[in-house]
């Protein structure tokens, strides 16, 4: 079996197509460069996910050449598997642990690496904190609490950094996955979970469609925003919610959003604060705002 090289937070972007070797073009903020942490030959796990062309992804065991690019082996990809071969535009890199790996290892196959443990088979619920896990790698079963039924992986260095995916099968057979990292108080909030914003200045649910307002932060670091509100202060500048640290945009983000037969502005702020820009508006449908987590 190959040996594996893991890291965290290490994430690029990219705008090359093609479905050959792939050109790196810098870290997204907050995480570093494949360069700066894989070791030279190291073979790792890697998710490419298009931004610019969201239908487009693949998963896989790469390598970085001598040139800086993403040496790709697929494993699984939105081209049945096979190489996909990517449009221009932006799309991000990611090192990860591919489920493929999880689902084929066995205990007696896995060498740990010095310092480090592995534990198989455990019932694990969400409320357990960081610091019930040993340090290495966890292989376990999804307890209460979890986004998923399926497994749990957790990967806790000596230093208590580290993080937690949960991987699982909906009853139609498409794979689900939500992950969080470990931080100095307990877990962050899971990418891949839609959560319902605590909403004010009367903002409520459109009682007449059934999609609630919800914000989610993807795998690759987007935060998207879906669901209809209504029969809130319609002025410029009420508030509707405010989004958690890390789903936060860099700088005032401004949307344009549909209200019944007309459309309306709509401010997302560095602070968290969705706004309306301007009223009157009965309802506001918020689908489609999506912007990269910066603070």
């Amino acid at each position: 079996m190959t040996d594996l090289f893991f890291a965290d937070l290490v994430r690029e972007r990219s705008f090359a197509p093609g479905a050959g070797s792939l050109a790196l073009e810098g870290a997204l903020p907050g995480h570093r460069r494949f360069e700066a942490v894989v070791p030279a030959g190291a073979q790792f796990h890697y998710v490419i996910t298009g931004v610019s062309h969201p239908h487009e992804w693949e998963t896989g065991m790469g390598n970085i050449d001598g040139a800086g690019r993403l040496v790709r082996s697929p494993l699984a990809s939105s081209n049945d598997g096979a190489a996909t071969n990517f449009s221009g535009g932006l799309k991000t890199v990611a090192l990860t642990v591919a489920a493929d790996w999880f689902t084929g290892q066995q205990a007696a196959e896995y060498v740990p690496q010095p310092g480090s443990t592995v534990a198989l088979g455990a019932v694990r619920d969400s409320a357990d904190l960081p610091a019930d896990y040993p340090p290495g790698l966890s292989v376990e079963t999804a307890g209460s609490g979890f986004p998923f039924a399926g497994q749990v992986v957790t990967l806790r260095h000596s230093d208590g950094s580290g993080y937690q995916r949960n991987i699982g099968t909906t009853a139609y057979g498409a794979q689900r996955q939500a992950m969080r990292h470990m931080t100095a108080s307990g877990w962050g909030l899971w990418d891949g979970v839609q959560y319902a914003p605590t909403l004010i200045n009367g903002w409520a649910p459109h009682a007449s469609f059934t999609a609630d307002p919800h914000y989610m932060r993807d795998p690759s670091g987007r935060v998207h925003l879906s669901g209809t509100i209504a029969g809130g202060q319609d002025t410029n500048n009420s508030v509707f919610f405010s989004l958690p640290s890390g789903f936060r945009p860099g700088s005032q983000h401004y949307f344009t959003c549909r209200s019944g037969g007309s459309n309306v502005g709509v401010y997302v702020r560095s602070n968290g604060d969705v706004v309306l820009q301007s009223g009157p508006a009965s309802w506001i449908s918020l689908s489609g705002i999506s912007f990269a987590a910066e603070r």
